[in-house]
């Protein structure tokens, strides 16, 4: 009987740290899925911005009066 109290005692601790250490797990991994979102909605906003900066440049460009030379402007953001 006292040994049947161990065993059951022990399978209930396992059981219990295994679902510790499996939530844990799950919230450190919905950590960095998050900052991973954040961090790819940033280069998206980046890009987004990149783009509009670029075609209002064109937009306002004379192709006739201008060199293509002088429609190329320097972009801080992109990292060569």
């Amino acid at each position: 009987m006292m040994l049947q109290l161990i065993f059951t005692i022990v399978i209930l601790f396992s059981i219990l740290g295994i679902l510790i250490w499996a939530y844990t797990e799950n919230k450190a991994l919905g950590r960095a899925h998050t900052q991973n979102v954040s961090a790819l909605e940033n280069v998206i906003a980046v890009n987004y911005r990149q783009v509009n900066f670029r075609k209002q440049h064109l937009n306002s460009y004379q192709f006739m009066q201008y060199n293509l030379h002088e429609a190329l402007v320097v972009q801080s953001e992109i990292k060569l």
